[in-house]
């Protein structure tokens, strides 16, 4: 039978604020090496190219539409997934939080 996880259970990875992180798809609102939030002038599903970058290095790495709910006109906040992370990613992604220390959440 399948119990839904907590929220604590299913948050792997600690998140790091997007204010400095540019993203393809909108506007960062947070981050981990799981997923990210963020602010879209669109409503946004299924499988994506996503793109993020700082003043640093840039990344390239799939993703899938977890949620997505509008919050006004033309504004989506939207939870991606990142699909198929390997070691040289999840480093990338770790370097981009360590760049930014004062933005973890």
């Amino acid at each position: 039978m399948y119990r839904r996880r907590s929220r604590t259970e299913r948050r792997k990875s600690g998140r790091l604020s997007g204010e400095t992180v540019a993203c393809n798809l909108g506007s960062v609102i947070n981050l981990s090496a799981g997923g990210m939030r963020l602010l879209s002038h669109r409503r946004l599903n299924g499988i994506l190219s996503v793109e993020l970058w700082d003043t640093h290095r840039g990344l390239r790495l799939r993703g899938k539409v977890i949620w997505c709910r509008r919050i006004g006109f033309r504004k989506h906040e939207i939870g991606v997934g990142f699909l198929n992370i390997t070691p040289d990613i999840a480093g990338n992604l770790a370097a981009i939080a360590t760049d930014n220390p004062s933005q973890h959440h």
